[in-house]
């Protein structure tokens, strides 16, 4: 698995980004995989989200590196948490792209794929007040860092009935800058917060600070 991207975090939380190239047996060879775990793995029938789950907690493993299996579990609004060790985190894939933030407090990641497709659904989540700061040469690639930006919001608070374009708002940022504000008006939250971005291989990256 060539690491892409490897860094510590301000809040010390630590993320990397993997591209994937192993079969399912190496990356299975690097796991303790139970017996549930092994029935699951086997109901995914499409081949990329087995080797997307795999790849995704072998990368767990890589930054923690802890000394026995890594149990998981998912709460209610589907995100992970690991059930055997004290460390909060989020994952993320697309295509041959996995990605994983770990830490100590609730954090955020996600990776996508850059392509026309974004500009069809830019209305449901793109605000007038973002409309205004997303430059015409490259609105795919504003488009995609939002969006990316709005789904590591979400994996952070969890869900729970939010509205990706009237809870979520990502401020005015340049694409050379490598991070922006976002603020979250929520029921469950309402904080203003600093999230790091990169734009790697034709994939976005977008994780919390």
């Amino acid at each position: 698995m060539p690491c892409i991207l490897n860094k510590s975090l301000p809040s010390g939380s630590l993320m990397a980004l993997w591209r994937i190239e192993e079969t399912e047996e190496e990356l299975s060879s690097k796991l303790m995989l139970d017996d549930s775990e092994k029935n699951y793995l086997a109901g995914i029938k499409a081949d990329n989200k087995r080797l997307q789950w795999l790849a995704s907690r072998v990368l767990i493993r890589e930054l923690v590196n802890p000394p026995g299996q890594i149990l998981m579990d998912w709460d209610q609004h589907g995100r992970p948490y690991v059930l055997n060790y004290d460390f909060e985190v989020s994952i993320s894939h697309s295509r041959n792209m996995a990605a994983v933030i770990v830490g100590e407090s609730r954090c955020g990641i996600d990776v996508e794929e850059i392509n026309n497709k974004i500009g069809r659904i830019s209305k449901k989540f793109v605000s007038d007040e973002e409309r205004v700061f997303i430059s015409t040469d490259n609105s795919i690639l504003y488009e995609t860092l939002i969006w990316g930006a709005k789904e590591a919001l979400f994996k952070l608070i969890g869900g729970n009935g939010v509205d990706f374009k009237k809870n979520l708002r990502i401020h005015a940022f340049k694409l050379n800058d490598g991070y922006f504000k976002a603020s979250i008006s929520h029921k469950s939250s309402n904080k203003e917060l600093e999230l790091g971005f990169e734009v790697v291989e034709g994939f976005t990256l977008v994780f919390t600070q």
